[in-house]
């Protein structure tokens, strides 16, 4: 009799660790696999300044930076969602662009509640006001032109 007790507890024993150890390798697989967030990285600090440069036809980053008394020509700033100053600056032809799909949904919602007056610009180059025609790729809104530097 002690001999089948003995035998029931270690079988128990090992369906709890069987039971724990899958438990455990469940929650670690599904934080490694879970959709990363695209706003835990953006930069809430800014940790970079420009001052008096000229940036001519070429992609800015906004996110961390902090532009003054800078002169942008036809360019493309890059916007994901962080901090940034902009102060005694000269734009000629801006796009704006986000990597970030949160930030461009916002832009289609607000083009589609007719809150935008900007043209959108998708990778194709085709201009749709109030950027309600394009996929779920990238966009660039453009104020000024209809194609993307």
């Amino acid at each position: 009799m002690a001999h089948d007790s003995r035998a029931t507890i270690w079988l128990l024993a090992l369906l709890t660790f069987v039971f724990v150890s899958g438990a455990a390798a469940a929650l670690w697989l599904e934080y490694v696999l879970r959709p990363k967030d695209p706003f835990s990285e953006t930069i809430e600090i800014i940790t970079q300044k420009v001052d008096g440069k000229t940036f001519v036809n070429e992609q800015v980053p906004l996110d961390g930076y902090h532009y003054e008394n800078c002169t942008f020509q036809n360019t493309t700033f890059l916007y994901n969602g962080g901090r940034f100053a902009f102060n005694g600056n000269t734009i000629e032809g801006l796009f704006l662009r986000s990597n970030v799909n949160e930030i461009n949904q916002f832009v289609r919602l607000m083009g589609g509640f007719g809150m935008l007056s900007v043209p959108a610009v998708n990778e194709e180059g085709n201009v749709s006001f109030a950027g309600v025609n394009f996929d779920d790729g990238p966009m660039t809104l453009n104020p000024g032109t209809d194609k993307a530097p």
